[in-house]
């Protein structure tokens, strides 16, 4: 018994010493924005609505080749936010 907790122990500290020490970057944040289908618009795109913070990015869901929108990659969150043909949204 004394030997397995002796072998315990020392394999925890041997985990926790070779354990990388991470701090986190003050100036670093991410917000996740959530919003429902019924949320994207059907108005008029107009040039003041394709004007975004670089960081401000949407995950695309879907191909829109008309966009130049590909799949599974992050770019400005300009409209249309979900689907290929929608318009402008409340923002």
């Amino acid at each position: 018994m004394k030997h397995s907790l002796k072998f315990f122990l020392s394999l925890f500290l041997l985990a926790l010493l070779s354990c990388k020490n991470h701090t986190q970057d003050a100036k670093f944040h991410i917000y996740l924005c959530f919003g429902q289908s019924n949320m994207e618009g059907q108005g008029k795109i107009e040039p003041q609505d394709t004007i975004v913070d670089k960081r401000f990015q949407v995950f695309q869901t879907i191909n829109c080749a008309n966009k130049g929108f590909i799949i599974d990659q992050w770019r400005a969150a300009t409209p249309p936010l979900c689907q290929c043909n929608s318009g402008a949204f409340p923002f």
